[in-house]
């Protein structure tokens, strides 16, 4: 970030081409998700909930099995004995799979990605048997193995003058019943509310953003 102990007032980045290059801008909005390299910057730490610390080895495959009509565009969850497994439609071929294991058991997951996503779906017959005539997309934005860990925490901070935190920067919980991506959206729209209120000259800075971090 560009900025003083006062206020964050841009970003300097590097582009695609490897040109450097600087942006300045009344407010930075950090949207940059789980892996963000600068939500530090608002000060405070991340928070981790004691209850969700799991760790969750996700990929995507082709062609595989669906649940009968109407529900086959519908998320399928299954427990198996190290944790359980989201089954989500993304297309009518694309399914994004993502096994979910107790912090204790990260063993499970370590090594090669490859053959622990497939050793946690041989634990699963349903998950097993959804996925026998699919195979693992490995090219292109949706054929890397991902593994995301701590699964659920929150910012202690979510701004600090010139920058806001939102989404995944700001704070996560399991979106698979959309409780995520109802916190990645609204905390934009709060955080634009306030930003808006601010450059309008309607709300003191110190309070719109006191309210934003208090909702």
């Amino acid at each position: 970030i560009i900025g003083d102990e006062q206020r964050v007032r841009g970003v300097s980045y590097i582009d695609a081409a490897g040109n450097a290059a600087e942006v300045h801008a009344k407010y930075v909005v950090d949207a940059s998700g789980n892996r963000s390299r600068i939500h530090k910057e608002v000060g405070g730490a991340r928070k981790y909930s004691e209850f969700f610390r799991s760790l969750a080895l996700f990929g995507y495959f082709e062609g595989g099995k669906r649940l009968a009509a109407p529900n086959s565009g519908n998320i399928l969850s299954a427990a198996f004995e190290s944790g359980w497994f989201w089954y989500i439609p993304l297309s009518k071929t694309l399914t994004s799979v993502g096994a979910v294991v107790r912090r204790e058991l990260a063993s499970k997951i370590q090594g090669d990605p490859e053959e622990a996503l497939l050793a946690l779906i041989e634990e699963c017959p349903l998950i097993s048997d959804y996925l026998k005539e699919a195979k693992r997309v490995t090219q292109g934005e949706y054929g890397q193995l991902r593994v995301r860990k701590d699964y659920s925490y929150m910012n202690t901070k979510f701004w600090r003058p010139g920058m806001i935190l939102i989404g995944d920067s700001a704070c996560f919980v399991d979106p698979i019943f959309s409780s995520g991506v109802h916190l990645a959206t609204y905390s934009a729209l709060l955080a634009s509310r306030s930003i808006n209120s601010v450059i309008a000259g309607l709300v003191d800075e110190e309070a719109a953003f006191r309210e934003f971090e208090y909702r």
